[in-house]
């Protein structure tokens, strides 16, 4: 259906998502989220960004454009050289279980001082509470390093959630001024 829609990854094997929605039609900005990863439809690259696995037992909330019926690829359940290069979804050092609500956003940096790597992270906070965190990740779209943020909380909104930027190569963290509202999605 239109909007958003429960939808459940029954093949028994972790697909990587522009494999396991290659039957369906996605829209420009199509959306689907679980409770740690989330990814958008960048029609203009013909492409799910970042490209996260859908895995086996996992519910997920699927935002479409168009109402249409949802059918997986027949998924090879063996390990292949290839199945290994997959990304791995980032998994972050709290418990986000903790928290009702989720919101994502994707940041890119601008810090010409600063030589930004995959290996680089971003936290968020509340109030000095850990709300969020994002390992960067190369955009396949435009080659620019992004952070997949994932946000929790309780509340359906929060205002000036802090940013700190996690330099690997360096080892300083720096306090962003910039903040960023929660609302849920």
């Amino acid at each position: 259906a239109e909007g958003w829609n429960w939808i459940g990854y029954t093949p028994s094997t972790s697909t990587n998502i522009n494999a396991a929605l290659a039957l369906f039609t996605p829209s420009d900005s199509d959306y689907i989220k679980g409770q740690s990863i989330a990814s958008t439809y960048y029609a203009s690259g013909g492409v799910w960004y970042p490209d996260i696995m859908l895995e086996p037992t996992k519910g997920y909330m699927l935002d479409a454009s168009i109402e249409q019926s949802l059918y997986y690829p027949e998924v090879e359940s063996n390990i292949s050289e290839e199945n290994l290069l997959l990304r791995n979804n980032y998994v972050p050092e709290f418990n986000y279980r903790e928290y009702e609500f989720n919101a994502s956003a994707t940041i890119e940096l601008n810090l010409p001082h600063l030589d930004i790597t995959e290996n680089d992270r971003i936290r968020v906070f509340y109030n000095d509470e850990l709300r969020g965190v994002a390992q960067g990740d190369i955009c396949p779209l435009n080659d620019k390093i992004l952070f997949n943020l994932m946000i929790y909380s309780n509340n359906q909104s929060d205002k000036n959630l802090t940013l700190v930027y996690t330099n690997s190569i360096t080892g300083k963290e720096y306090t962003m001024r910039e903040t960023i509202d929660f609302e849920k999605d």
